[in-house]
């Protein structure tokens, strides 16, 4: 993540303005689902059971994800631009599609949303592990929530990603891809959006 070198599993999840987004008004889910990516299930006990439940909401959204018949289209049109890294980039870029329709699915402004939520992260800050309050404190600095909403800001995200890759990436410069094949991602992560956005709200 944003301390340690990025490998190209499905593990690393970075679309976390998603995240955000599906945990709803719950303080504690949503600190559970900005956790679930530094959390080992060994960790998980000592926690509160309202951030256990984030946890849990954070894995079902990775799973539903990566399970997804159309997040498996969007990687199979950029796996030639970027190979073992095509699921990092793609969270990335689904992230971009949120920012751009923002208005679609929240009725308050991204700006307004992404200083409330490190307002939220900040008050729980004892809660985190070390790995997440580096990344908050990054994640905070750059305001990367709001950045995944401009082209520009993916590329920004792109740099620092492929810095911290472990082996080649292609993911610089890689907001030239997403430019180069909007329309047809685009038309892949609306409706997938849809569908996970109901079944985050399915028991």
């Amino acid at each position: 993540m944003a301390e340690a070198d990025l490998k190209p599993q499905t593990s690393n999840h970075l679309n976390y303005l998603a995240h955000f987004f599906l945990s709803g008004s719950n303080e504690h889910i949503l600190l559970g689902n900005y956790m679930g990516d530094f959390l080992k299930g060994s960790d998980l006990a000592k926690y509160p059971k309202t951030i256990q439940e984030g946890v849990a909401l954070h894995r079902k959204i990775d799973e539903f994800t990566d399970s997804h018949t159309l997040t498996k289209d969007a990687k199979a049109l950029i796996r030639e631009d970027f190979e073992k890294y095509t699921p990092v980039v793609c969270d990335v870029f689904f992230d971009y599609f949120l920012g751009v329709h923002w208005n679609k699915y929240s009725e308050v402004e991204l700006g307004t949303f992404s200083k409330n939520i490190y307002v939220v992260l900040n008050k729980h800050i004892a809660l985190l592990p070390e790995r997440s309050k580096r990344f908050l404190y990054y994640m905070e600095t750059n305001d990367i929530l709001v950045q995944y909403a401009t082209i520009n800001g993916i590329g920004k995200v792109l740099y620092g990603l492929s810095h911290r890759a472990k082996f080649q990436s292609k993911m610089l410069g890689g907001e030239k891809v997403l430019e180069e094949k909007k329309e047809q991602l685009e038309k892949l992560f609306l409706p997938f959006f849809d569908d996970l956005i109901i079944a985050c709200k399915q028991p």
